[in-house]
């Protein structure tokens, strides 16, 4: 649960850490790139009661391979948009995607484990959140300076391919 909370920070925060590469590589400016993440913010708050909902009616563990699926394919796809509005209507796939991870890790937690190591965890699983950040924030200078902004995204992607071949 902690890898995969982990490896959910790293598909949900990759474009933020490109987004000074992006402003310099294309002809966007930082406004027009930054769309995208607001409109995800959003998604991913919205995303959260819809999630809730069907959290009630299917298997938390399907809806975190969903999940894993959307989020890695629209890490895929971002380096394909050329217009801000490709980009935010993507993004704002993958906020939503996104919502579909915490909450039924939360209820597949409270279902699996006793009141003690529950709170143990919870702990742990942040944690993974935490560290999938600081990883992503120490790895990207590499990769961009490698194979370019992009790559940050692919790498992203196969890590939440990845994640969703273990989940399932």
């Amino acid at each position: 649960l902690a890898i995969t909370y982990f490896i959910s920070y790293v598909t949900r925060n990759s474009y933020s850490v490109v987004i000074a590469e992006m402003v310099q590589q294309t002809r966007l400016t930082q406004s027009e790139l930054s769309l995208a993440v607001t409109g995800s913010l959003v998604t991913y708050g919205a995303g959260q009661i819809i999630s809730g909902y069907f959290g009630d009616r299917f298997q938390p563990k399907s809806l975190v391979f969903w999940g894993l699926v959307i989020t890695s394919l629209m890490n895929l796809a971002i380096p394909l948009c050329q217009m801000p509005l490709q980009m935010l209507s993507v993004w704002c796939i993958n906020g939503l995607a996104q919502a579909f991870l915490w909450p039924p890790i939360v209820r597949l937690m409270a279902h699996l484990f006793c009141e003690e190591t529950y709170q143990r965890a919870t702990v742990a699983v942040t944690w993974g959140g935490s560290f999938g950040n600081i990883m992503l924030y120490l790895i990207s200078p590499a990769l961009i300076s490698l194979w370019g902004w992009r790559s940050v995204f692919w790498i992203s992607a196969v890590c939440g391919m990845g994640m969703a071949v273990i989940w399932r």
